[in-house]
This record gives structure tokens, C-alpha cells and sequence, in this order.
């Protein structure tokens, strides 16, 4: 059996595309309602993504400057525009145009990025999944990993269309 994008291929031995996870619960269920259960449970208790030392390391060696232009990239297909990511930018970091400019021309490292940047009282207000990570329970030790996601999802909601009033997260008063 071939496995393609999580389903297997249909073949005289699964000719519906049942799901991965189906057929695992099927070939250790005992009844057909058991089987309906296993599946079903198996769906909701995905396994949580685990910060490590040796990921936080990575992300915060990578360089900014090459990370930049593929979130301008995806903005700019969704019809968005530069002005609305430096904002959300400079709401989250603190860093003007020219500043995030000259960061960008110094080749600076996500850690010296992060280091710098004066992050915005309310940014623990971020919160969600990004890349099956779940902000709000990525460990302090791995602050400079989760300012990334942060960010990340700052993006992500700008290119869905989020409004910019939603984006900037403010106190309810």
C-alpha cells in the first residue's frame, strides 16, 4: 500500500481511502463500534509539539534578513500591503521602517532581532497554533522561540485578512 498525503492510495485493499488513522484503529479494534471510537479518539488527542534546546538553537541562528521577504512574499499575494506589515511589525518589536531596515541590511540573527526589540506590553495576547505549536504553552526557557511563533502568527492572521484592529491587540478596559 502506498501512503499519499495521509491517505492511502485506493487499492484492492483500501478502495474507499479510508484515513491513516482509520485503518490503524481498525487493525487494533476488536468490533466495529470500537473501531468507531479508537478513530474518533485518536483525532482528538493529537500529540503536542515539543520545543527543544536544539530547534530553539536553530531558529534563533537563522538570519532575519532571509526570513523577511518570504513574509512580505505570502502578505503580498493576499493582497496585503508593506505598510500593514511594517505596522504590525513595529507595533510587535518596536522597530520603525528604518530601524527593521537597517537590521535587515546588518544581517542580523532572530536572537539579536529579539534581543533588541522592545516587544510590545500586550504581545502575550498572542496566542493559538502555528505550525502545530500552541503559543500560549511553548516553555519561558524558549522565549526567543516563542517570540518567533508569535510573530509568525502575527503574520498569519494579516494574510487571512484579519482586521488590523484585531491584529494589534489592545486591552478591554
Amino acid at each position: 500500500m502506498a501512503i499519499s498525503k495521509c491517505l492511502f492510495s485506493p487499492t484492492s485493499e483500501n478502495p474507499h481511502r479510508f484515513s491513516i488513522l482509520f485503518v490503524f484503529a481498525n487493525l487494533v479494534a476488536e468490533t466495529h463500534d470500537e473501531i468507531i471510537h479508537k478513530a474518533i479518539r485518536l483525532k482528538l488527542k493529537p500529540q503536542k509539539m515539543k520545543v527543544t534546546t536544539k530547534k530553539n538553537e536553530k531558529v534563533a541562528n537563522m538570519i532575519f534578513a532571509s526570513i523577511y521577504p518570504l513574509y512580505w512574499n505570502r502578505l503580498e499575494k493576499h493582497g496585503r500591503t508593506k505598510e500593514e506589515f511594517h505596522q504590525v511589525i513595529e507595533w510587535f518589536t518596536g522597530y520603525n521602517e528604518n530601524k527593521l531596515q537597517s537590521l535587515i541590511e546588518e544581517k542580523v540573527t532572530f536572537r539579536t532581532f529579539f534581543e533588541k526589540a522592545k516587544i510590545h506590553p500586550n504581545a502575550y495576547m498572542i496566542k493559538g497554533v502555528v505550525c502545530g505549536y500552541r503559543i500560549e504553552e511553548i516553555e519561558d526557557e524558549f522565549e526567543l522561540y516563542k517570540q518567533c511563533r508569535r510573530m509568525e502568527k502575527l503574520v498569519d492572521e494579516l494574510a487571512k485578512g484579519r482586521k488590523m484592529e484585531k491584529i494589534l491587540r489592545e486591552e478591554k478596559k
